[in-house]
């Protein structure tokens, strides 16, 4: 009976401490050259205080996984000029944001947590470049993929 309840309180830190971001700091982060053919897209989620922290969607552009909404985590990706739908897929509903993408150009799509039917949701919004650069400084550079 003791062992089942300890087992019962310890599976939510080690879920909680395993479910957030454990990178380098943006600033600590030295970046690869964008290319002059590319644009870059900065992914971000603020970290979350428990609710719906643990839920980790992967992030899609055009249906091809890039990374995974980490709490307190960002990722980057580098795309040529184009339109790209960024899809992410939790709680049985999926959520896309179109990008138009110039060569260049830095676009910053914040993972928002919100309140699911069952479980906590993530939803992405691009955001204003001046919102995302002061926002991501919070982050955490890890993806569990490489940025290329």
């Amino acid at each position: 009976m003791l062992k089942s309840t300890k087992i019962k309180f310890i599976l939510p830190f080690v879920f909680l401490i395993t479910s957030c971001a454990t990178g380098q700091l943006y600033q600590d982060v030295t970046f690869k050259d964008l290319s002059s053919a590319d644009g870059r897209i900065y992914f971000y989620r603020n970290k979350a205080g428990g609710f719906g922290s643990g839920i980790r969607p992967p992030i899609n552009i055009d249906g091809i996984t890039v990374g995974r909404a980490i709490s307190g985590g960002f990722f980057y990706v580098d795309r040529p000029e184009g339109l790209y739908n960024v899809s992410v897929k939790s709680d049985l509903q999926e959520k896309v944001v179109g990008i138009n993408l110039k060569r260049g150009q830095s676009v910053y799509v914040q993972l928002k947590t919100r309140m699911g039917l069952m479980t906590g949701r993530i939803i992405p919004e691009v955001v204003d470049s001046s919102k995302g650069q002061q926002e991501i400084q919070a982050c955490k550079l890890d993806n569990g993929m490489d940025n290329a």
